[in-house]
């Protein structure tokens, strides 16, 4: 009894069931690890060249910005919180938040092609402005809607700060 009572004061109550939610959160976590994968293939493959193996060398800040444990969080939280938004209103009601939601991966493979492919650090500092901006207007709609999202973005708002510090350094160290 005092768990259910707890998990209720996380959740709203949804209007769907147990296997639309299930599938729900399954389609999201699809989209959100696609664009990681694709990010994450693109820093690996740029990570190999001579141009980051200079950036990075004695700067384990630089490598942390690349960490796949932490872009992995970064998009299990926004996985959840567009699904736990969804779970409790039609996606009707929902596209500004949807489109903010696809918005941030599309700004963030731009982020990566950006600064690991094309080596254009200032684009790439530009985009993660933009991403930055997107995803604390992204949790302010949340918010406004189920708290408990909005509140799921905050970690994610604070990795790309982190990131784009590091990027600011970069831009400052590689003129």
């Amino acid at each position: 009894m005092q768990l259910k009572a707890r998990s209720l004061f996380w959740f709203k109550p949804s209007h769907r069931s147990s296997p639309e939610q299930i599938v729900g959160a399954a389609l999201f976590l699809l989209i959100s690890l696609s664009f990681q994968g694709l990010s994450g293939w693109l820093m690996r493959l740029s990570l190999e060249t001579e141009w980051a193996k200079e950036l990075f060398s004695g700067h384990a800040s630089f490598l942390r910005a690349t960490s796949n444990p932490a872009w992995t969080f970064y998009h299990l939280l926004t996985a959840f919180a567009i699904w736990n938004l969804w779970r409790c209103n039609s996606l009707k009601g929902l596209k500004l938040e949807a489109i903010l939601f696809l918005l941030q991966f599309v700004l963030g493979v731009g982020w990566v092609l950006s600064l690991f492919v094309f080596h254009e650090s200032l684009l790439a500092l530009a985009l993660l402005l933009f991403l930055c901006s997107n995803t604390l207007l992204a949790a302010l709609l949340y918010w406004k809607k189920e708290r408990f999202s909005g509140q799921a973005l905050v970690p994610s708002f604070v990795w790309i700060f982190y990131v784009m510090g590091i990027n600011m350094a970069i831009c400052i160290s590689n003129p």
